[in-house]
Protein backbone atom coordinates (compact mmCIF):
# COMPACT_ATOMS: atom_id res chain seq x y z
CA UNK A 1 0.00 0.00 0.00
CA UNK A 2 1.26 3.55 -0.68
CA UNK A 3 2.57 5.25 2.43
CA UNK A 4 3.94 8.65 3.38
CA UNK A 5 5.99 9.45 6.48
CA UNK A 6 5.41 12.31 8.89
CA UNK A 7 7.54 13.32 11.88
CA UNK A 8 5.42 15.04 14.54
CA UNK A 9 5.55 16.26 18.12
CA UNK A 10 3.18 15.40 20.95
CA UNK A 11 0.73 17.91 22.41
CA UNK A 12 -0.38 17.78 26.02
CA UNK A 13 -3.53 19.89 26.08
CA UNK A 14 -6.78 19.76 24.08
CA UNK A 15 -9.20 22.59 23.41
CA UNK A 16 -9.41 25.68 21.24
CA UNK A 17 -7.02 27.70 23.36
CA UNK A 18 -4.35 25.01 23.20
CA UNK A 19 -4.86 24.67 19.44
CA UNK A 20 -4.40 28.42 18.98
CA UNK A 21 -1.23 28.29 21.05
CA UNK A 22 0.09 25.48 18.82
CA UNK A 23 -0.57 27.57 15.73
CA UNK A 24 1.17 30.59 17.32
CA UNK A 25 4.21 28.34 17.77
CA UNK A 26 4.21 27.71 14.01
CA UNK A 27 2.72 24.20 14.17
CA UNK A 28 -0.57 22.72 13.03
CA UNK A 29 -2.62 20.92 15.70
CA UNK A 30 -3.82 17.41 14.86
CA UNK A 31 -5.33 14.35 16.49
CA UNK A 32 -4.97 10.59 15.97
CA UNK A 33 -8.07 8.62 16.96
CA UNK A 34 -9.67 5.22 16.52
CA UNK A 35 -8.52 1.67 17.08
CA UNK A 36 -8.25 0.42 20.65
CA UNK A 37 -6.18 3.36 21.92
CA UNK A 38 -7.00 6.74 23.36
CA UNK A 39 -6.81 9.77 21.03
CA UNK A 40 -3.30 11.18 20.72
CA UNK A 41 -2.79 14.93 20.36
CA UNK A 42 0.02 15.89 18.00
CA UNK A 43 1.44 18.93 16.19
CA UNK A 44 2.56 18.92 12.55
CA UNK A 45 5.28 20.86 10.81
CA UNK A 46 3.41 22.97 8.19
CA UNK A 47 6.25 22.56 5.69
CA UNK A 48 6.07 18.76 5.94
CA UNK A 49 2.28 18.84 5.64
CA UNK A 50 2.44 21.07 2.56
CA UNK A 51 4.99 18.74 0.98
CA UNK A 52 2.70 15.77 1.60
CA UNK A 53 -0.29 17.61 0.12
CA UNK A 54 1.71 18.74 -2.90
CA UNK A 55 2.81 15.17 -3.60
CA UNK A 56 -0.83 14.25 -4.17
CA UNK A 57 -2.92 11.41 -2.79
CA UNK A 58 -2.75 12.68 0.79
CA UNK A 59 -6.24 11.35 1.53
CA UNK A 60 -5.80 8.13 -0.44
CA UNK A 61 -2.65 6.72 1.14
CA UNK A 62 -1.64 5.62 4.60
CA UNK A 63 0.85 7.59 6.68
CA UNK A 64 3.42 6.35 9.16
CA UNK A 65 3.51 8.98 11.89
CA UNK A 66 6.49 9.04 14.23
CA UNK A 67 6.22 11.20 17.35
CA UNK A 68 9.10 12.86 19.18
CA UNK A 69 9.00 10.12 21.85
CA UNK A 70 9.54 7.41 19.21
CA UNK A 71 5.94 6.16 19.06
CA UNK A 72 4.77 5.08 15.60
CA UNK A 73 1.20 5.03 14.29
CA UNK A 74 -0.19 3.91 10.91
CA UNK A 75 -2.98 6.29 9.98
CA UNK A 76 -5.04 7.69 7.15
CA UNK A 77 -6.06 11.34 6.91
CA UNK A 78 -9.78 11.84 7.43
CA UNK A 79 -10.12 15.62 7.47
CA UNK A 80 -8.18 18.86 7.14
CA UNK A 81 -9.87 21.98 8.44
CA UNK A 82 -8.87 25.11 6.53
CA UNK A 83 -8.88 28.79 7.45
CA UNK A 84 -11.97 30.41 5.85
CA UNK A 85 -9.96 33.23 4.28
CA UNK A 86 -6.39 32.02 3.72
CA UNK A 87 -7.16 28.30 3.20
CA UNK A 88 -4.18 27.53 5.46
CA UNK A 89 -4.55 24.19 7.31
CA UNK A 90 -5.88 24.74 10.84
CA UNK A 91 -6.36 21.20 12.14
CA UNK A 92 -5.88 17.64 10.84
CA UNK A 93 -7.72 14.46 11.84
CA UNK A 94 -6.01 11.09 11.40
CA UNK A 95 -7.63 7.66 11.82
CA UNK A 96 -5.55 4.72 13.10
CA UNK A 97 -5.48 1.74 10.73
CA UNK A 98 -3.92 -1.69 10.52
CA UNK A 99 -3.74 -4.07 7.56
CA UNK A 100 -7.24 -5.43 8.13
CA UNK A 101 -8.97 -2.11 8.75
CA UNK A 102 -11.62 -1.53 6.08
CA UNK A 103 -11.69 2.09 4.98
CA UNK A 104 -13.68 4.13 2.48
CA UNK A 105 -11.46 6.30 0.29
CA UNK A 106 -11.68 8.38 -2.87
CA UNK A 107 -9.09 7.03 -5.33
CA UNK A 108 -8.00 8.90 -8.48
CA UNK A 109 -8.40 7.22 -11.87
CA UNK A 110 -5.63 7.32 -14.47
CA UNK A 111 -6.72 6.68 -18.05
CA UNK A 112 -4.00 4.93 -20.02
CA UNK A 113 -3.19 4.45 -23.73
CA UNK A 114 -4.88 7.59 -25.02
CA UNK A 115 -2.14 7.89 -27.67
CA UNK A 116 -2.99 4.51 -29.23
CA UNK A 117 -6.78 4.64 -28.88
CA UNK A 118 -8.07 4.49 -32.46
CA UNK A 119 -11.30 6.32 -31.58
CA UNK A 120 -9.34 9.30 -30.25
CA UNK A 121 -6.85 9.22 -33.15
CA UNK A 122 -9.66 9.71 -35.70
CA UNK A 123 -11.10 12.66 -33.80
CA UNK A 124 -13.22 11.15 -31.02
CA UNK A 125 -13.74 13.39 -28.00
CA UNK A 126 -12.85 11.90 -24.63
CA UNK A 127 -15.41 12.89 -22.01
CA UNK A 128 -14.27 12.07 -18.46
CA UNK A 129 -17.27 11.63 -16.18
CA UNK A 130 -15.38 10.67 -13.00
CA UNK A 131 -11.82 11.59 -12.09
CA UNK A 132 -12.09 9.72 -8.76
CA UNK A 133 -14.03 6.74 -7.47
CA UNK A 134 -14.94 6.06 -3.85
CA UNK A 135 -14.10 2.49 -2.87
CA UNK A 136 -14.27 0.38 0.27
CA UNK A 137 -10.94 -1.37 0.71
CA UNK A 138 -8.71 -3.07 3.26
CA UNK A 139 -5.88 -0.75 4.28
CA UNK A 140 -3.27 -3.33 3.23
CA UNK A 141 -4.68 -3.32 -0.34
CA UNK A 142 -5.13 0.44 -0.64
CA UNK A 143 -4.15 1.47 -4.20
CA UNK A 144 -2.50 4.76 -5.06
CA UNK A 145 -4.54 4.95 -8.28
CA UNK A 146 -7.06 2.99 -10.32
CA UNK A 147 -6.25 2.44 -13.98
CA UNK A 148 -8.50 2.40 -17.04
CA UNK A 149 -7.26 1.21 -20.44
CA UNK A 150 -8.60 3.25 -23.38
CA UNK A 151 -6.90 1.22 -26.10
CA UNK A 152 -9.97 -0.72 -27.23
CA UNK A 153 -12.72 1.79 -26.44
CA UNK A 154 -14.57 2.70 -29.65
CA UNK A 155 -16.47 5.80 -30.75
CA UNK A 156 -19.75 6.06 -28.88
CA UNK A 157 -18.66 3.59 -26.22
CA UNK A 158 -18.25 4.10 -22.48
CA UNK A 159 -15.77 2.76 -19.98
CA UNK A 160 -17.60 1.68 -16.83
CA UNK A 161 -16.48 0.78 -13.34
CA UNK A 162 -16.73 -2.92 -14.28
CA UNK A 163 -13.84 -2.30 -16.71
CA UNK A 164 -11.58 -1.10 -13.88
CA UNK A 165 -9.60 -3.70 -11.97
CA UNK A 166 -10.04 -3.16 -8.23
CA UNK A 167 -7.79 -4.50 -5.46
CA UNK A 168 -8.65 -7.75 -3.74
CA UNK A 169 -11.70 -7.42 -1.44
CA UNK A 170 -12.37 -3.86 -2.68
CA UNK A 171 -15.65 -2.63 -4.13
CA UNK A 172 -17.12 0.74 -5.17
CA UNK A 173 -19.45 2.35 -2.66
CA UNK A 174 -21.97 2.86 -5.49
CA UNK A 175 -23.18 -0.71 -5.90
CA UNK A 176 -26.59 -0.39 -7.52
CA UNK A 177 -25.35 0.26 -11.07
CA UNK A 178 -22.37 -0.13 -13.40
CA UNK A 179 -21.58 3.58 -13.54
CA UNK A 180 -19.65 5.37 -16.30
CA UNK A 181 -16.04 6.48 -15.88
CA UNK A 182 -15.62 8.06 -19.31
CA UNK A 183 -16.85 7.82 -22.89
CA UNK A 184 -15.55 8.69 -26.34
CA UNK A 185 -18.02 10.73 -28.35
CA UNK A 186 -17.90 11.24 -32.13
CA UNK A 187 -16.97 14.82 -33.06
CA UNK A 188 -19.79 16.97 -34.35
CA UNK A 189 -20.34 16.37 -38.03
CA UNK A 190 -18.56 13.00 -38.24
CA UNK A 191 -20.37 10.82 -40.74
CA UNK A 192 -21.78 7.45 -39.83
CA UNK A 193 -19.51 5.66 -42.33
CA UNK A 194 -16.45 7.05 -40.56
CA UNK A 195 -17.74 5.62 -37.29
CA UNK A 196 -18.39 2.28 -38.99
CA UNK A 197 -14.88 2.33 -40.41
CA UNK A 198 -13.49 2.76 -36.92
CA UNK A 199 -15.46 -0.28 -35.73
CA UNK A 200 -14.30 -2.36 -38.69
CA UNK A 201 -10.69 -1.39 -38.14
CA UNK A 202 -10.85 -2.38 -34.51
CA UNK A 203 -12.39 -5.75 -35.41
CA UNK A 204 -9.70 -6.44 -38.02
CA UNK A 205 -6.99 -5.49 -35.54
CA UNK A 206 -8.42 -7.87 -32.96
CA UNK A 207 -8.66 -10.77 -35.42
Amino acid sequence: MPQQHLQVTNRERAGKGAARATRRDGKIPAVIYGGNSEPRLIALDPVALKKGLDNGGFFSCTHKITTDDGNEENVICRDIQLHPVSDAPQHVDFLRVDDDTRITVMIPIELQNRHICQAIKIGGILNIVRHNVEISCLAKNLPEKLYGDLQDVKLGQSMKISHIQLPESAYPTIRDRDFVICNINPPKGMKADAIDANDDGEEEKAS
